[in-house]
């Protein structure tokens, strides 16, 4: 959707791509917007070899630019998509020009760990308890539904379980400093999900990262605070493909 330096959205952890639906037309105003739904999700089958680390995610992203004609592309991941996307930055520097990581980690292991109540709600799936860790009290009373598309059971169990083993052993942050595209990392002060720490461990990580720190931002910041995508905007004006 758009025309412009390209834009890949990297959706979380067994997510499809309507994840993206609520920012996908203001990036189109400015650029060639690229939403996928990774393998064995939505509409894609998991095809032959799926991968099991978020490093064979990246691959996979690295083809859907391809497979696009885009020779490169700026990186925009969330959640897990932002776990993936730090692989893609560090093993195909060729093919990322900006990058972009909301509400996410460089790895459980060595990272800040969640409460064991936010684990238990992100475990049952359940929408009343995910959705005030998703969003704020304000956006919900008129997105009631909104956090529907992260709860929906896509794909297989086997195509889930293979998702979330990759993201909980995703392990990037000895390599962070090996990453040369310029990078903004976005998290809420109010993620419960993946706690702030997190986001701010990743901007000291990452070489000359750019730090956005949302006030009352829980796990979906770009969804519900508008300055977000504001500043995703502005950043990836500023990095055109063309000067890299």
């Amino acid at each position: 959707m758009g025309s412009g330096d390209a834009v890949v959205l990297v959706p979380g952890q067994a997510v499809t791509s309507g994840s993206w639906d609520g920012v996908v037309a203001d990036l189109a105003d400015r650029f060639r917007v690229i939403t996928f739904d990774q393998r064995g999700i939505g509409v894609s089958t998991e095809g032959s070899d799926p991968p099991e680390t978020t490093r064979g995610f990246a691959r996979d992203v690295a083809r859907v630019l391809e497979s696009a004609g885009a020779t490169r592309g700026h990186v925009v991941g969330h959640s897990m998509g932002g776990r993936v996307a730090q692989w893609l930055a560090i093993d195909r520097p060729d093919v990322v020009g900006a990058l972009v990581l909301i509400a996410t980690t460089g790895g459980d292991a060595a990272g800040f760990a969640r409460s064991a109540e936010a684990s238990a709600d992100l475990a049952s799936a359940d929408a009343a308890r995910l959705s005030v860790r998703f969003f704020s009290d304000e956006y919900l009373r008129t997105h009631p539904t909104a956090v529907d598309v992260f709860v929906r059971k896509e794909g297989s169990v086997r195509t889930r379980r293979r998702a979330y083993v990759a993201s909980s052993t995703h392990d990037a942050w000895a390599n962070l400093g090996s990453i040369r595209s310029p990078t903004l990392v976005v998290h809420g002060d109010a993620d419960t999900i993946t706690p702030v720490e997190n986001g701010r461990a990743l901007a000291e990580a990452i070489p000359r990262a750019e730090y956005l720190e949302v006030h009352g931002g829980r796990h979906a910041p770009h969804l519900d605070h508008p300055n977000v995508v504001e500043a995703v905007v502005t950043f990836l004006t500023r990095h055109p493909l063309s000067n890299a």
